[in-house]
């Protein structure tokens, strides 16, 4: 039995029906793109952090269908995404997972830095 969009999507409730058909311009069901769902103390974590309300961490999610922005591994469950952002002006760059977050972290960031890492790895 098919049931509605609002019921079936419990999860993003903090979107509006409206909101939702503006982001996606069509009807979709959550089992195909899924949304993670934050608790009001991690919506306000991430607010107080990032600036980032949860309709866009939800729009960013949607944008990356699921995946990490770096590696493509989809996400399974919410602590395996961590919000990456610039350190020098605040940006948000996009959802990462654990192991490219802690990558560009070990790498402070700097393009130089990986792109030897790149080009060491081409080289062996």
């Amino acid at each position: 039995m098919k049931k509605k969009f609002v019921e079936e999507c419990k999860s993003c409730i903090h979107l509006c029906k409206q909101e939702k058909q503006k982001l996606f311009k069509k009807f979709v069901c959550h089992k195909f793109i899924p949304f993670i769902y934050i608790d009001i103390v991690e919506e306000r974590r991430i607010m107080k952090l990032y600036g980032l309300s949860i309709f866009d961490f939800n729009k960013i999610f949607i944008q990356q269908s699921g995946k990490c922005a770096i590696c493509k591994i989809p996400f399974k469950k919410r602590c395996d995404i961590h919000i990456d952002h610039s350190h020098n002006t605040g940006k948000i760059r996009g959802l990462l997972c654990n192991d490219c977050n802690h990558g560009l972290g070990n790498y402070k960031d700097n393009i130089n830095i990986l792109k030897n890492a790149i080009n060491y790895l081409e080289e062996k």
